[in-house]
């Protein structure tokens, strides 16, 4: 026949035996003290931020006496800059140990790719292109990549990948065209000379047709 009796403490148990055989009898017990396994009070198991960041692991435990990170440090807390995964096992004074994992995700910042400025000239459109990113949000209120535009003016593309967004922009401007106000006919006589006028602006001239 077996039983259990209850030591002085919560975490002890009395196991007990007693053997018959032949009308003798005999018994024996055995104390067992059942030591807690170490808890991380403040664990995290998945940590999200931006290239640059750095995180806080907290691996500390009251019961803990040992500490031995996948890093190689031995501090309850230790400080990650680079995502992937961080191993801890802590250990008692009893030789109870447990293990656990924390997940690092670091997510890069878009690059900006608009020019400073775009010249082009009145009447045709530009395309502005954002750099890659999971997301793109312009002033003029499109979410795609890539946006058509046709006004003098400032435009500016929040780029984000997850939480880690950015601001490019770009002035665009747009030069106008040279205008004449020739009459699309000239009736002279020969030998007579005629006199075409060119517009006061400072443009470059190429004629065509001339001797």
């Amino acid at each position: 026949m077996t039983g259990v009796q209850t030591c002085a403490l919560p975490i002890c148990e009395i196991l007990e035996v007693v053997g018959t055989s032949n009308g003798c009898e005999a018994s024996d017990q055995v104390e067992i003290i059942f030591h807690p396994i170490p808890e991380i009070e403040n664990l995290e198991l998945e940590y999200f931020g931006c290239s640059g960041d750095i995180f806080t692991l907290n691996g500390f435990s009251e019961l803990g006496i040992e500490y031995s990170w996948s890093t190689g440090e031995t501090n309850a807390i230790i400080e990650v800059d680079e995502t992937g995964i961080y191993e801890l096992t802590v250990l008692s004074a009893q030789l109870c140990e447990v293990n656990v994992s924390m997940e690092v995700f670091l997510s890069e910042f878009p690059e900006p790719a608009l020019p400073e400025s775009i010249n082009v000239c009145e009447g045709v459109p530009v395309q502005l292109s954002g750099s890659e990113a999971d997301t793109w949000l312009w002033n003029t209120g499109e979410t795609s990549q890539n946006v058509l535009v046709d006004q003098v003016g400032v435009y500016t593309v929040i780029l984000s990948n997850g939480d880690c967004s950015i601001t490019d922009s770009v002035m665009v401007l747009f030069d106008e065209v040279p205008s004449f106000l020739w009459e699309e006919e000239v009736q002279i006589c020969s030998g007579t000379t005629v006199w075409l006028s060119l517009p006061e602006q400072d443009y470059q001239w190429l004629w065509q047709g001339v001797e």
